[in-house]
């Protein structure tokens, strides 16, 4: 039995590929990758055969072309969910994330980087990214290894470089690490940048992949374009990311995607435990666009995906949206940017400065479509939407240390036996250690 009909998504996707593929054509200057992991940076020109600064640890070879960097950083969560009265989250002080990110370029036109999780809550220690980049031209070049996929902007922001502490539940709507190949490339005049990826294909709700348990693949492409560039960093950019795969239950892995709130509480699943799978095919759209003037900055993002979900004889394309918006106002006067807060006075008590404060607020909704329901999911366990409003107020110490507080409300519809699942208040205090 088929319940929805197949829509217009793939159609979609595929007008996405072909519109990519003409904007390349662009592709007439050199220019630096915009993207939050973008290409590794080539070696710095220290004075010195060995450096340490905010960059990291760098060894250099004589000539310079080659270069070894060593850098970290250390999350350290004070968790507190005072809507809890039951201990299912439990209120404490946690490691969020222990990593070393290791950088060696092999010469100018190849570099490694491996950045293993030494601790993770609620996970086992693993290795985050192990990748190597091959620089074909100054605008051309190849990702091939485990990195995070082309899909989305929010899970692309490196972790210490994000307004907010914690990424929004829209974030469930994408995947997070997976393995396979990348061709990027920059566009012209520094305006843009296209990129075309294959994966093995992991569910949605933030997973990371290691292996593959079955033949099919993920097509993945995203492009960026920057209508107004301005100094310091700033300017207007725009953005659009779609994928294209196949996803099936195999081995142990059901194919199908849990979503979780800020707190790590999870309010959707399907009917798993009764036979639920991924069988076939699924198409993700995705559009984004971020400004950044003075000291105000503003970003926002929509998800739409479809997957077919089956169980037992019911067969159904299953549609999930999302979306995210973040607005930002850096309260000493820095400049707003997508990379973070750099203050123009560190802090140093002896000279009487304090670093640079911000705040952001964010809004945020997912919702599920009805044809999950009530067959595929139970709508008296798995929620039909669920909003997050969120605030964040941040202490950028230095250019690299940064502590924040972070409150949400997260409200739902549906999700338990009588009426709606009841809200959900968490906050959120951390301390970044990065080196």
């Amino acid at each position: 039995m088929l319940r929805s009909s197949r829509g217009g998504t793939h159609a979609l996707v595929r007008a996405v590929a072909f519109g990519l593929a003409g904007v390349m054509a662009l592709a007439t200057i050199p220019s630096r990758a915009l993207s939050a992991q973008g290409r590794l940076a080539s070696p710095v020109k220290d004075s010195t055969l060995v450096a340490l600064d905010d960059n990291g640890l760098r060894i250099h070879s004589v000539d310079g072309r080659r270069q070894f960097k060593l850098r970290g950083f250390l999350l350290l969560d004070g968790r507190f969910v005072p809507s809890d009265r039951t201990d299912a989250l439990p209120n404490g002080f946690a490691i969020r994330l222990s990593r070393l990110i290791v950088d060696v370029n092999v010469n100018p036109w190849l570099a490694v980087r491996l950045m293993p999780d030494f601790y993770v809550t609620g996970g086992t220690p693993a290795m985050a990214d192990a990748f190597f980049d091959v620089y074909f031209s100054k605008r051309w070049w190849l990702r091939v290894g485990k990195q995070k996929t082309v899909f989305g902007w929010e899970r692309w922001q490196f972790e210490t470089d994000m307004a907010f502490a914690e990424r929004s539940i829209a974030s469930m709507l994408g995947s997070n690490r997976d393995e396979g190949a990348v061709l990027t490339a920059d566009l012209a005049n520094g305006r843009g940048e296209v990129a075309f990826g294959v994966f093995n294909g992991i569910p949605d709700g933030g997973a990371n992949g290691d292996g593959d348990a079955n033949d099919a693949k993920d097509f993945e492409a995203r492009v960026l374009l920057r209508p107004v560039i301005r100094p310091a960093s700033q300017g207007w950019t725009i953005g659009a990311s779609a994928t294209h795969g196949v996803m099936r239950a195999a081995g142990t892995s059901l194919g199908l995607p849990h979503f979780s709130t800020v707190a790590a509480s999870q309010f959707f699943s399907f009917r798993e435990s009764s036979g639920a799978i991924a069988d076939g095919e699924r198409d993700r759209l995705n559009a984004f666009t971020f400004v950044h003037f003075g000291t105000m900055g503003f970003y926002a993002e929509g998800y739409r995906d479809q997957q077919m979900v089956r169980r037992t004889t019911t067969l159904s394309r299953v549609s999930t949206s999302g979306m995210t918006a973040v607005v930002d106002w850096v309260l000493t006067g820095e400049p707003s940017v997508q990379g973070g807060v750099n203050p123009s006075k560190p802090f140093d008590p002896d000279k009487g400065q304090w670093g640079a404060f911000q705040m952001a607020a964010r809004v945020a909704h997912v919702g599920i479509g009805d044809e999950a329901f009530p067959v595929l999911a139970d709508s008296a366990v798995a929620a039909r939407s669920a909003t997050e409003l969120g605030v964040d107020l941040n202490w950028n110490i230095t250019r690299l240390t940064k502590a924040q507080l972070q409150l949400t409300n997260t409200s739902f519809r549906s999700g338990a036996t009588t009426g709606n699942r009841a809200a959900e208040q968490f906050a959120l205090l951390r301390l970044q250690l990065y080196f």
